[in-house]
């Protein structure tokens, strides 16, 4: 049965994309940890796809970024690495910093789905 809350951990993803993709001036260093984090874990898709099935009750088109679009994503590290040379070297330590803090909201999230695949 899905559930008809908003999933706290879900929230705290969406919350931390539209602070830091919408910021003009945090847009870069965001693409950048977006694509690290979406680098670590293509292969969540399909315990992911199916624990947001069950749990939260998506269907069909909103699946397929789980089944395919993560997995698309196994280039995402040179994506990554392509736009870090568009950031000062010294900037470095605060994407790691925002990329481990998504990389955890992540986790939180895959872990609210519920039991493992």
């Amino acid at each position: 049965m899905a559930s008809s809350g908003t999933n706290p951990a879900a929230r705290a993803v969406q919350i931390w994309l539209r602070q830091n993709l919408t910021n003009r001036s945090e847009h870069v260093p965001a693409q950048v940890c977006w694509a690290l984090v979406e680098a670590m874990n293509p292969e969540t898709g399909a315990c992911l796809a199916e624990g947001a099935a069950r749990h939260f009750g998506l269907k069909g088109a909103a699946l397929e970024y789980f089944k395919i679009g993560m997995k698309s994503r196994r280039r995402a590290d040179r994506y990554a690495g392509n736009l870090l040379t568009r950031i000062d070297e010294d900037d470095w330590r605060l994407i790691l910093e925002k990329t481990l803090l998504v990389s955890r909201l992540m986790v939180q999230l895959y872990d609210s789905v519920g039991e493992e695949c």
